[in-house]
């Protein structure tokens, strides 16, 4: 298996999705250690995945020897670094986009542990407008020294696309370390033709003879259809139906009980305030 790092790791959403990679059935990647400076992330994470290392530290402060040390490997060992280094400095909500924003400072962060560690690949999410609104200045301060020494390739992604039932683009990048002489990167392609009911069987992703995998997009009823209805400041503790897609099945397995399952009361007052356009904007520069 593939070795996995996580850098500004909250929750552990990125790796997840190592994770749970598989060829044949076989997982593919194993999360080595995570790493990030918020206590919350890290005990929810460890009560998740109490089998993987969860490093709590300031990767602002941290010698690239300290990585070394705690997943015990060399430099060039690694085989996967990844990292979602806050970014809201590149949000479309600020008019200002400086890279002396000290939020976007950290993706510089990300970078220089990975200039020590020369991971095999690495991996960045971010913000789409990351792309956008860097452009040059942020591919010369920042890149320079990765481009040199790494086949590298970005895109905006929509999660939509990829089997989540949410419409968010993020930017990735990824890097491929140039001795391994690969000649490109390619990301998932998604077909046109992908209008599938969600209510249908999903394609078994270990059957070889289904790839490429082509997953329906899955609508918020795919996805929650199965909770109970409530009605402002209502609460419920307990499912009432049967999952009756099977994506649902797959994230409630064998589970009865609800947790912090509520509807808000909201005050009409305050909504009355809110237009369309303003709700609108505000989410596209969501984080």
């Amino acid at each position: 298996m593939f070795e996995v790092v996580d850098l500004f790791a909250g929750v552990g959403g990125l790796s997840e999705g190592f994770a749970a990679a598989k060829i044949n059935g076989k997982p593919l990647y194993k999360v080595k250690l995570m790493v990030d400076d918020d206590r919350d992330a890290a005990l929810t994470y460890r009560h998740n995945r109490p089998d993987v290392p969860y490093m709590l530290a300031d990767l602002a402060r941290m010698p690239p020897n300290q990585l070394l040390e705690k997943t015990e490997l060399k430099t060039e060992e690694l085989d996967v670094l990844i990292g979602g280094p806050p970014c809201q400095g590149f949000s479309v909500l600020r008019r200002n986009h400086a890279l002396d924003d000290p939020r976007n400072k950290l993706m510089g962060i990300f970078v220089r542990l990975a200039r020590a560690l020369r991971p095999r690949m690495f991996m960045i999410e971010n913000v789409p407008n990351l792309l956008a609104k860097a452009q040059e200045s942020f591919r010369r301060e920042i890149f320079d020294y990765v481009e040199r020494h790494y086949l590298v390739k970005a895109a905006v992604l929509n999660a939509y696309d990829y089997g989540v039932p949410q419409w968010r683009h993020r930017t990735f990048v990824v890097g491929m370390r140039k001795d391994l002489h690969l000649h490109d990167i390619s990301f998932p392609s998604v077909p046109e033709t992908r209008k599938v009911s969600a209510k249908r069987l999903m394609p078994n992703p270990d059957n070889d003879a289904l790839l490429p995998i082509i997953k329906p997009w899955i609508t918020t009823e795919d996805a929650i259809g199965d909770l109970p209805s409530l009605g402002p400041g209502e609460e419920a503790n307990f499912y009432t139906r049967q999952p009756f897609t099977d994506y649902q099945a797959a994230r409630r397995k064998n589970a009865t009980v609800l947790s912090t399952y509520l509807a808000v009361k909201c005050d009409d007052r305050k909504i009355k305030h809110l237009n369309t356009s303003d709700v609108a904007s505000r989410n596209e520069g969501l984080d």
